[in-house]
């Protein structure tokens, strides 16, 4: 997850300037939001564009949820049934003791889901008037994802002023 994640934020369209952000900035990027620590050698709200914070965000709920279980979420995402041989791997790469124990997993997620989705609503209605609607809701699914996964990535800049 760290390199495909370093990878895309080096494109050149993850950067709002346009440009191909230095490799090692990347890197340590994804690996921050991987390990969900919040730090970086850019400021996440001038240096990156849309699809880069998006990347940052989808690092950050994959570190913060786990990999095998975001794996489960896009399964159930795509409302296909995990086949005998998936399911064990996963049972197994999160020590569960008996396949039926995948539903706990399913229900984590879900309450994890709802808990940033309420999270992210609560903010919207802060953040609408002083934003907009577009960027509220985007800053509030961002920042509804950072806070729940503990990340420490913010889109306000060096101030909240």
């Amino acid at each position: 997850m760290i390199i495909i994640g370093s990878i895309l934020l080096s494109l050149p369209f993850a950067d709002k300037a346009g440009q191909a952000t230095n490799y090692s900035d990347a890197l340590f990027t994804a690996t921050s939001a991987v390990c969900v620590t919040g730090l970086s050698t850019v400021t996440t709200a001038t240096h990156w564009s849309f699809f880069g914070q998006l990347i940052i965000m989808i690092l950050v709920e994959t570190g913060g949820l786990g990999f095998m279980t975001f794996a489960v979420m896009l399964s159930n995402f795509a409302h296909q049934r995990m086949t005998l041989g998936a399911r064990m791997l996963t049972g197994e790469a999160l020590n569960l003791n008996h396949p039926s124990q995948l539903r706990i997993v399913q229900l984590i997620i879900r309450l994890s889901l709802i808990i940033q989705l309420i999270g992210a609503i609560l903010l919207f209605i802060v953040l609408k008037p002083r934003l907009g609607i577009g960027k509220g809701i985007w800053y509030s699914i961002f920042h509804s994802v950072t806070a729940y996964c503990n990340a420490g990535f913010d889109l306000f800049g060096p101030s909240l002023e």
